[in-house]
């Protein structure tokens, strides 16, 4: 079993190329047999959306921090890969305004 590894991609504007970036590297994980999850956080441009299907429930922020008591996985959804790891993508979606404390 390896150690789990945390990677941030931060780009500095919308379309810079930093969701594709990260699709490119998980995909290159998951053919050397590492299981990967993207979490996008761009909630303004929203880029995985152009690559994955569908909606979130529940949001992005809730799953990876303790406003929900839901685990992670029930924002992820697979991507198809041709690897032997698997790739999996949370797209993001924005805080309800009853997770801000409203």
């Amino acid at each position: 079993m390896s150690i789990p590894t945390t990677i941030a991609l931060v780009g500095a504007t919308g379309g810079a190329g930093t969701t594709r970036l990260s699709l490119e590297l998980a995909a290159a994980l998951a053919t050397d047999g590492r299981d990967v999850a993207v979490l996008d956080a761009a909630f303004a441009t929203q880029g995985l959306s152009d690559y994955v299907s569908g909606t979130l429930d529940p949001d992005a922020t809730a799953l990876v921090t303790d406003a929900a008591d839901v685990p992670l996985e029930s924002g992820l959804v697979a991507f198809e890969t041709d690897a032997e790891g698997r790739v999996a993508v949370c797209r993001p979606r924005p805080p309800s305004s009853g997770s801000r404390g409203r």
